[in-house]
């Protein structure tokens, strides 16, 4: 396991984690800063973000209790060595946090690579709601 920590993410962060993943503007990072049912942890080796999992705490009547994953990202170097599980854990903390029965991703943004691991951090996959994982 490398040495790495896990953190808030910080408006310094944007640029690092626009060159991590060029699909998230600066519109999409800065409605992070102005939301505050959205939370964003930043995955940092030395002075690198080298990675980020950013989600939402829903607030809609019918969904309460639950956790969207929108994004969750590790460096392809850094994969592997634990850096996504450590974030998912900070996730499932939040969940646990804001009462939150259930965390969820669709599969709006579903590439193979990523629906395995969140089958490895104990999801499952529902064709109506994407994955889902019960928070314990």
């Amino acid at each position: 396991m490398i040495g790495f920590d896990i953190r808030n993410v910080q408006t310094e962060d944007y640029k690092a984690i626009q060159k991590l993943n060029s699909k998230l503007n600066n519109t999409k990072l800065k409605e992070i800063k102005g939301d505050k049912n959205c939370i964003a942890y930043a995955a940092q080796l030395n002075d690198d973000v080298i990675g980020y999992a950013i989600f939402h705490i829903s607030n809609e009547n019918d969904y309460k209790g639950k956790i969207d994953i929108d994004d969750i990202f590790v460096e392809e170097m850094y994969r592997g060595l634990g850096v996504g599980h450590q974030l998912m854990i900070e996730v499932e903390k939040a969940a646990k946090d804001h009462k939150a029965n259930y965390i969820t991703k669709s599969d709006d943004n579903f590439d193979e690579e990523g629906g395995d691991f969140l089958i490895r951090e104990g999801f499952n996959y529902n064709i109506e709601r994407g994955f889902e994982a019960k928070v314990s």
